[in-house]
């Protein structure tokens, strides 16, 4: 799904709203998310998943088509894990 189709699919859900205040509250929802991350926090919202940060440590790697070998910058890295309730919810439909 698309920001845009999210911004669509609860303009239908609250007519009420105007569209441009919806738009604004989805992008600043995801500007403090992003904020959080960026500071380092973990971001969980219950039954749908946490996001966190992982830091990558500086690594020896090779290049495959010369082969020159270099050493990669330590960088930081988004994870995500799903919650458990996202989980049952898309494994509810599967067959056991």
């Amino acid at each position: 799904m698309l920001k845009s189709e999210l911004i669509k699919q609860l303009s239908i859900a609250h007519k009420d709203v105007p569209v441009p205040l919806i738009e604004k509250s989805v992008n600043r929802i995801f500007s403090v998310l992003t904020d959080a991350l960026e500071k380092g926090r973990t971001v969980e919202i219950r039954g749908f998943g946490t996001m966190g940060i992982t830091v990558l440590k500086p690594r020896q790697c090779r290049n495959p088509k010369t082969g020159e070998h270099f050493q990669a910058k330590q960088k930081r890295k988004v994870y995500w894990r799903t919650g458990k309730g996202l989980n049952e919810r898309i494994n509810a439909s599967v067959k056991k």
